[in-house]
This record gives C-alpha cells, structure tokens and sequence, in this order.
C-alpha cells in the first residue's frame, strides 16, 4: 500500500492533514483501488499559476492540478489544492470551506484513478460520482 504525505504551502488558509488522507482513501477503497504514494500539496493561486504556466503552458491559475505517475513506477503523484480558489468557490457555491476542499480533494482523486472531464459526458459522471463520495465523506463525520 502506498503511502499519503500532506503538506501546506499557504500562508494563511489551512486543511487537516488527517481529513485530507481520510478523504483520498475513502475514495480509493470505494473505486477498490490501491493506493499509491501521493503527495498533497495545499496551496494558493500564485503557486497553482506558476505549475500551470510550467508544466501545462497554461498562464492562469486553477483550483486542483493532478500529476499522475502511476503508470511511472520511479514517481509519486502529485495533487495540488488551490485554497485561494476553495475559499472563492465556497462563497459562490454556498457551500463550507471544508466542504468545497473535500469535494476538490475528491475530483482530483479521481483523476489520480484515471476518470477525465474533457468532453461533457464524461464530465459528468465524473460529477455524479464526485458528488456522491462528497455526500458521503461530509455525512460521516
């Protein structure tokens, strides 16, 4: 079984490490998927622009990046959460922060797992799954 390290690279805006790897591996378990060594990085716009800009040539900033190097046996995956962007989406969604941070933590779960959400059906199942591992981690605590 792989192993999960959070880290945080934000000045101020914070997410429990232990909710972050609770999370990845409810959905995990539920997808009946092995884990794999992946490190979570909490981070902010600036940060999430610049890998965007480097490793994407995308000159803007987003709320997840997901790099999977699960098929690359000599690298960890790599998930980056933009808190900046959660922190936004829960106002304009109407949601908590913590929820909105569980439900991007979800979605790049699942891209780690291999689901995609270029083309419109495949955004939303992606969705619908999304959204029901979110019912389901936010009910049970």
């Amino acid at each position: 079984m792989g192993a999960i390290s959070v880290y945080i690279n934000h000045r101020y805006l914070r997410f429990p490490r232990k909710d972050a790897i609770d999370v990845i591996k409810y959905v995990f378990k539920s997808e009946k998927k092995k884990i794999p060594v992946i490190n979570v990085v909490f981070t902010c716009d600036k940060h999430i622009k610049m890998l965007n800009r480097k490793f994407l040539s995308h000159n803007y900033s987003t709320d997840v990046l997901v790099f999977s190097y699960l098929d690359d046996s000599e690298g960890d995956s790599e998930i980056y959460i933009n808190l900046d962007a959660a922190r936004r989406q829960a106002i304009e969604y109407s949601e908590s922060y913590m929820n909105e941070v569980k439900r991007l933590l979800i979605h790049a779960t699942l891209h780690l797992i291999g689901y995609t959400d270029k083309i419109k059906d495949e955004k939303a199942r992606m969705f619908k799954i999304q959204e029901k591992y979110l019912k389901s981690v936010c009910s049970e605590k």
